[in-house]
This record gives structure tokens, sequence and C-alpha cells, in this order.
């Protein structure tokens, strides 16, 4: 029914295959706006009385709307920035890796000066680079080559020269620095807190470089149509374009910033947590939620820094240290929950998701329970003692599900680090969700693809997206159904971010932000999901993408329509 009576649509979708993700899953086939909300959802003869003589008219013909998607653990800022680096992702070889930095760097003349930052080193190869060659690529130019899941760097020696590393250095806690044979002399290889050693002495960019890769990522969602997004561990140089985009009303994504204490003394517990926490005031701006923080428990299984519940299969890994101790965790979470901030936890091991939940248990005991919408990010390891959990202390378990298929990563990093056994309890979104749990979904984009129907496909198929039937499977138990994985990316992220009742479901009163593909994913096999194409993407009623295949609608696209 209409919202108001006698009152005409700005715009008016007919014949559509809208699927409304409202408590009743229903089905639709028009919808009408006005003034970026929505003021109608029903059947096409409904709608009719919305239309007026300047309502614009769009013939869905069957296609396929949705909510926007919500992407709840995204690194925007840091994927349009690589954009304008030296990109290393589609090199699987340490040659072409090689090759196309030696291209890089002559590309930038003889006379390019600062750091040469690579990205997306594969773990193909991470483990053949060397000191040595880094020297012979630049001498004298500093070169940070990031690996592919960001958790380690390689260095050269002018590197390593201004991060302060050298022979007399020590492993920071929860880091470490890998050293050549026989010797203190560091490799050039860091994990952890010591590749942040590294990070944190590049020179941040200039904003107008920040304010370009920003709005070239931000474009990058809308072709995917993302709407929404929780930016994690935000601090003064990742806020700054944001915080300028507000300014220019330019912002065209509803964002929750995570604040991050990443750069603290892991463990350590006093008074800056409360400066830090106090500081976030000065990122508030429309569009912009920062009422959220960023924890890391652990790092990752590729070298030996998640928390295992049992040992690691190679003993040299075994014996490293949680981020947090559990008394300080429990400490630390309590206290952010009592502020009514919400805590965004990232967790790869089963240790690390289950410290995480014995401390958002132990802030409930001490707090109550309150309405912060807690979440544990990547969730690759659970126990399934602590499966249930997740629904009893009403955590979201926030998961990457496009990781959920047996690529390399987990069939050489998984299996060598804790066996076949263990792998069964990766990625095991059909047993929360089973047990009650809420699942919501991010791409942790730019270490994974940006694309909501890559990891939609891959929640539904536990599969390479890019492979026919058949494929090898990653634990397909553990596989849910396409509605599942529409709520994970639509209605459930609008409830992590605090924005359920205005967004993430196509109900009348709440806000225009929608998406149109070309084809009804209900009705194609699931081999074929990460195929659709968005076609439309409306943000706040506003057009943020478009394509010219709703060929009907040449009113709807017009510049000279008053709104």
């Amino acid at each position: 029914m209409l919202a108001a009576k006698n009152t005409f649509a700005d715009r008016v979708f007919k014949n559509g295959s809208i699927y409304t993700v409202d408590k009743r899953r229903s089905w639709a086939r028009a919808v009408a706006l006005r003034g970026g909300e929505i003021i109608y959802v029903g059947d096409n003869q409904g709608v009719e009385k919305a239309i007026g003589p300047r309502t614009r008219v769009i013939d869905l013909d069957g296609k396929l709307m949705l909510p926007g998607f919500h992407d709840v653990h995204v690194h925007l800022y840091d994927g349009g920035m690589q954009s304008l680096q030296c990109d290393l992702w589609d090199c699987p070889t340490l040659d072409q890796a090689i090759f196309r930095m030696e291209n890089y760097i002559q590309g930038q003349g003889p006379d390019a000066k600062g750091w040469i930052q690579c990205p997306g080193l594969q773990k193909t190869c991470a483990h053949e680079v060397s000191r040595d060659i880094l020297d012979k690529l630049s001498p004298r130019r500093p070169i940070y080559i990031l690996t592919f899941d960001g958790h380690s760097c390689w260095a050269n020696s002018k590197a390593l020269e201004l991060a302060g590393i050298d022979k007399d250095t020590p492993d920071p806690p929860q880091g470490r620095i890998e050293r050549l044979p026989g010797s203190q002399e560091p490799n050039g290889y860091l994990h952890d807190f010591a590749a942040r050693m590294v990070k944190d002495a590049i020179p941040s960019p200039a904003l107008e470089d920040r304010l370009k890769s920003l709005k070239s990522s931000m474009a990058a969602a809308h072709r995917l149509g993302i709407t929404s997004i929780i930016e994690p561990g935000a601090d003064d140089a990742l806020m700054e374009p944001y915080l300028e985009l507000s300014r220019c009303q330019a912002l065209t994504l509803r964002v929750r910033a995570s604040i991050s204490p990443i750069n603290w003394q892991p463990g350590a517990f006093g008074d800056e947590v409360f400066d830090f926490v106090d500081a976030r005031t000065k990122y508030r701006r429309p569009g912009i939620d920062v009422e959220s923080v960023k924890m890391y428990i652990d790092g990752v299984l590729e070298n030996g820094s998640a928390v295992l519940l049992e040992p690691y299969i190679n003993d040299t890994w075994n014996g490293n240290a949680p981020f947090y101790t559990q008394e300080d965790l429990n400490r630390y979470i309590t206290w952010v929950d009592s502020q009514d901030l919400q805590v965004h936890l990232h967790a790869i091991g089963d240790g690390g998701v289950r410290m995480a939940l014995d401390a958002f248990e132990a802030a409930q005991k001490a707090n109550g329970k309150k309405d912060n919408r807690h979440h544990i990010c990547h969730v690759q390891m659970i126990d399934p003692g602590d499966v249930p959990r997740f629904a009893e202390l009403n955590v979201t378990a926030n998961f990457q599900s496009l990781w959920a298929f047996p690529d390399p990563y987990v069939t050489d990093s998984g299996l060598a680090a804790v066996g076949e056994e263990r792998l069964k309890t990766f990625y095991v979104i059909g047993s929360v969700h089973r047990s009650g749990g809420r699942i919501a979904c991010g791409s942790d984009w730019f270490v994974s693809s940006l694309n909501p129907l890559d990891a939609i496909e891959v929640g539904v198929r536990r599969q390479d997206p890019d492979l026919p039937e058949g494929a090898p499977q990653l634990n397909p138990q553990e596989a849910v159904d396409l509605a599942t994985m529409i709520e994970g990316y639509t209605i459930n992220g609008a409830y992590l971010m605090h924005q359920d009742g205005m967004v993430g479901s196509i109900e009348t009163g709440k806000r225009a932000d929608l998406i149109v593909l070309d084809r009804n994913l209900f009705d194609i096999p699931a081999t074929e999901i990460n195929q659709a194409k968005v076609l439309l993407t409306l943000f706040d009623g506003q057009v943020v993408y478009n394509t010219d295949e709703l060929s009907n609608s040449e009113k709807f696209w017009s510049d000279d329509y008053d709104e």
C-alpha cells in the first residue's frame, strides 16, 4: 500500500521480480519512490495510484530487484590506494612478480623518489623472495611488498633502514622478523606487527591521491551493487578522505568506520583506551558512523600467527601468543561494551574464536545484555562446541564466504597447518546458521574479490565460482541456500550497522538503497550466480550506477528533471 494518499512518486518500477527481504521474505512486482523514500511495495495494479504526470516509470521486464548490498568488512580505502601502486595480484610466480616490478620502476623514471609499494604477493612465490633480489631491483628507493593476506611483507635494505629494523631489533610482541641463516640480520621477510613497523614508516599519500583512490573504489562498489560498508581499522589517515567526501556531500555510501587500536602495544590496557575511544567524535559526519572498535585476537594460519586450540603441525609455529591475554581481552571488551560501542573482532583460529566468545560472555555478565551488535570477522575455524554460542550470545559471525572453497591456500596452507580433520572446521557457515546464529558477509577486499555475487555463489556451492558443477568442494555440508546468503549481504549487514530500520530490505518508509540485476538469481543454476550483472544501483533514491540495458527508461536517466 501507499505510504501516503495523493502523493505521486518520483519514480516507479513495474513488472519486476522484487525480493524484498522483509520479515516474511516476500516478493513484489512494483516499487514506488519519492524523495529517496520507498512509498509503495506491492503489485502492478496498486502502484498505478502513485503515478503522476511527472513520475518516471521503469519497466523491469522481470529483472531482479534487491536491497543494496552491505559489505561489512571491506578495506575500501586501501583497495583504492592499491590502484596507484605496483599490483602483483595476478603474478603467480616470482619471475612474473619481478618482471612487473622492474617495468613499474623503469616506468617511473630514473629520477623517481619515494617508496615502491607492491601489494598482492602470492603465497605461491612469497618464500622465494630475498632481500638481495629486492636490493638489486632498487638499491636506493625503499621497497615494501605486501603479501596477499595483508599480514606479512618483504622489505629491501633501504626500507628496513627507514623502519629502524636491524640485527639488534627484537621481534615485537605478536610479530616476527625473519633472519638470515646463522645470523640475527633481518632477511627482509616480516610478519604481523613486525610488518606493521615497515608500513608505519611509509609517509601518508597526499590527500588528493587518497581522494582519487577512494572515489575510484566507491565507484567500483556501486558497479557491484554495494551501498553500505563497514571499513575496519580506521585512523586519521584513513578517515580524512571519507570526511572530505562527506563535507562535499559526495559520499554515496553509508559508512560505519571501526576505529582501530592496532598501533598500540598488543596486550596493553591502560588510559590509552579511554583517550582513543573519546577521540572518535572528531570523525562523526553525516553518513559516517564511528560507534565501532576494531580489535585483533590473532593473525593468520599462513604464518603461524592464528591462535589454535590444538598445536600446529609445523612445530616451529607453536608457542605464538595471542595478541591479548584472555584477562586483558575480557577487561577491554567489557569496557568497550559498557560504552555502548560495537566490537569488530578479527579471529582466524579456533582458539582465537573461543577467546572472543569468552570475552563477549564476560562482557554480557558484567554489563547485561546490550544492543551493541558485536561481531567476529573471518572466523576461519570454529570448534564444534563453540558453534551454538554465536546464537546464545547474539554475536554475529561475519564470514568472508568467498574463501569457503578448496583453493591452494586452503588445500596447501590449511592442510599443512592443521591437517585434514581440522579442515572440517573451516568456514562452518551452515552450522552457525542452523544453530540460530546470525550470518553477515564481507569481502575483505583488497584481499579478495569485491563482488558480492562471487561470495554468494561460493556460500551456496562451496566450490570455485569460476569452475563448473562437479568442481572440488570444501565441507559441502556447510553450504547454505541463496536466500540465506542474500540476507547476509542485505538485512543482516544492515543490522550490524544499526541501520536495519532504515535500509536492508524493500519496505515502505525505508530509504531507497536498491539494485537491479540482469537476471533472477532464484531462477538460474547456482553456477551462474556470479555471472549476473548489476544494471542499476540507487543510493538514497539517486542513481549512482547504471547501464543502458533498461532501454525503456530514457526519462529516468535524463538530467533535466527537477528533483
